[in-house]
């Protein structure tokens, strides 16, 4: 029998009912506590396929997560570029970058940050005329103004249309 007055155990709350923390709060987790097989993975491995597949890394998809998830390479018959492993490596500190610096406004300085980054260690970095974390040395004055006009308009765009991700559902 339940006495008169007895107060009712609290329902647990289902899936749909917990309190939603936002996207950025829960990669920033997952980052911090090293958890294996959360969206913070899934981010690192799919984010950085896809870019590096883009520039014509000659990476899989499998390997991407294998250094991702070994920090090694396992070779069976395969040559392979130094530059693609160690922009991988590179690319997975550029997103633990822009989860870290998500709440910040979009820079210039933060974006050649991000290219320095990225193009530490490769060959590129060798060359004078990249302009490693800069503009190409002999880029005419016009695609300076271009990549400002650029940089204006994400601004505007992350302000105007997009949800940012800092924010709960």
């Amino acid at each position: 029998m339940i006495p008169d007055g007895a107060t009712k155990p609290k329902k647990k709350l289902t899936t749909s009912q917990r309190p939603t923390s936002s996207l950025l709060a829960c990669l920033k987790e997952e980052k911090h506590s090293r958890r294996k097989g959360g969206i913070y993975q899934k981010l690192q491995i799919e984010m950085t396929f896809n870019s590096n597949h883009m520039e014509g890394s000659q990476l899989t998809h499998e390997q991407t997560r294998y250094i991702y998830e070994t920090n090694t390479i396992g070779l069976e018959n395969t040559i392979l570029q130094v530059d693609d492993i160690v922009e991988t490596v590179n690319h997975f500190r550029c997103i633990d970058l822009m989860i870290d610096r998500a709440t910040f406004t979009l820079s210039e300085a933060f974006i050649k940050q991000l290219h320095a980054t990225l193009k530490t260690g490769t060959s590129d970095s060798r060359k004078d005329w990249i302009g490693i974390g800069a503009y190409k040395k002999n880029s005419p004055m016009r695609l300076e103004v271009l990549k400002q006009c650029l940089l204006s308009r994400l601004q505007n765009r992350c302000k105007l249309c997009l949800p940012p991700i800092t924010q709960s559902r």
